[in-house]
C-alpha cells in the first residue's frame, strides 16, 4: 500500500562551526570582531603564540552577542581561533556569511603564555615553571617571575633578570619566529601555604630607550607543603588470626590520595581500605586488616606529593 504525506517547511537546526587557526603573521593585539548573518548567533575566540592550540593558549572567551562589533577579549598573540554557535530564530534558519576580526601588528612585541602552571594544581617542594614566548629574538629578552597571594592585586618577586635558555637561543638563530620554551625551578617552600597566581614579565632589550614589555598571569593554584598527619584510632581482633586497625589521615590544603601499609622494612606495600569507599577529601578514615603478627608501617600521601608515616604495634 502507498502513503502520501505533506511536508511543511521548517528552520534548520542549531550548529557550531570552528575556524582554522588564523595567523596574524606576528605578535598582534586584537580589535573588534563582527559578523554578517541571521538567526541567533554567538561567537567566541581564543588566542595563543603556537600554530597548534595547546596548553599555553587562552581559554575560550565569553560569548560575543553584538553582531555590529565587540572588542575581542582574548589576550594578544600571533594566532586566533573563532567558534560560532548558530540557532534558528523563529522560522529564520541560522546563517553566517562572514566573520571579521581586526588586529594591529606590533613591531617586535613579544608575546608570552604560561605552560605550567595552568591553574588548579597542588604544588609542593621544587616545581618547574614553564612558559612560551614569541615575537622577538630570544637573546634580546629578560624575564621577571613574581607571585601573588591575593588574587593578583599585589605581586612579590620570585626571580628577576632571568636570561633566556642558551640552548633555545641557538635554535632561534635558525628559526626566530618559532615560540621558545623557557623554564624556572621554583622552590615553593619559600612561600607560605595558600592560593597563588604567577606572573611572567618579558623585557625586550633591543630598544633600551623604550623597552617593550609583555606579561602573562597563570590561573590560581595551591601551594601545600604541610605534611599530612596520620593517627591510629584503635585496633581489634576480628575472628581467627585477623586484626583490624582503624586510622585517620588528615591534610591541610591538598586532599588525601592514598594510604598504604606494609609489615617489615622489606614487606610489600598494600592499599588500605577507605571507610567511605574512596580517598577524595582532606580527612579520611581507613581500615587495615593483617593476619600475621608484627609492626605495621602506614604511609599517607596527599595530592601535592607530601607524605607522612607512622608505625603501629597491634
Amino acid at each position: 500500500p502507498g502513503a502520501l504525506a505533506r511536508l511543511q517547511p521548517s528552520a534548520a537546526g542549531a550548529g557550531t562551526w570552528t575556524s582554522d587557526v588564523l595567523d596574524a603573521g606576528g605578535a598582534a593585539k586584537w580589535g573588534q570582531l563582527r559578523w554578517i548573518g541571521r538567526g541567533t548567533v554567538t561567537v567566541q575566540t581564543r588566542s595563543g603564540i603556537t600554530p597548534v592550540p595547546d596548553g599555553s593558549w587562552s581559554a575560550w572567551s565569553s560569548e560575543y552577542t553584538r553582531q555590529q562589533g565587540q572588542t575581542v577579549a582574548s589576550p594578544p598573540g600571533r594566532f586566533l581561533q573563532v567558534r560560532v554557535r548558530m540557532a534558528p530564530q523563529g522560522d529564520i534558519p541560522p546563517r553566517v556569511a562572514a566573520v571579521n576580526v581586526f588586529f594591529r601588528g606590533e613591531k617586535r612585541l613579544p608575546a608570552v603564555a604560561f605552560d605550567k602552571p595552568q591553574g588548579g594544581e597542588r604544588w609542593a617542594g621544587s616545581q618547574k615553571v614553564t612558559w612560551k614566548v614569541a615575537g622577538a629574538s630570544p637573546e634580546s629578552l629578560l624575564y621577571k617571575l613574581s607571585c601573588s597571594a591575593d588574587g593578583g592585586k599585589t605581586f612579590k618577586d620570585v626571580a628577576a633578570n632571568l636570561p633566556p635558555t642558551l640552548k633555545e637561543v641557538a635554535l632561534a638563530a635558525e628559526k626566530e619566529a618559532a615560540p621558545q620554551t623557557e623554564e624556572y625551578s621554583w622552590d615553593t617552600r619559600k612561600v607560605p601555604d595558600g592560593e597563588y597566581v604567577l606572573r611572567i614579565e618579558v623585557l625586550d632589550r633591543t630598544e633600551p630607550s623604550a623597552p617593550v614589555r609583555a606579561s602573562a598571569t597563570s590561573g590560581p593554584f595551591l601551594v601545600s607543603n604541610a605534611a599530612p598527619t596520620v593517627s591510629v584510632l584503635g585496633h581489634e581482633k576480628s575472628g581467627g588470626e585477623a586484626t583490624v586497625i582503624r586510622g585517620l589521615a588528615k591534610a591541610r590544603l591538598a586532599w588525601i590520595v592514598s594510604v598504604t601499609y606494609r609489615q617489615g622494612p622489606k614487606g610489600e606495600w598494600m592499599v588500605a581500605e577507605p571507610e567511605d569507599g574512596m580517598f577524595d577529601s582532606d580527612r579520611e578514615t581507613f581500615r587495615i586488616v593483617i593476619r600475621t603478627a608484627g609492626d605495621v608501617e602506614v604511609k599517607v600521601v596527599d595530592e601535592a606529593g607530601n607524605t607522612a608515616t607512622t608505625t603501629v604495634s597491634p
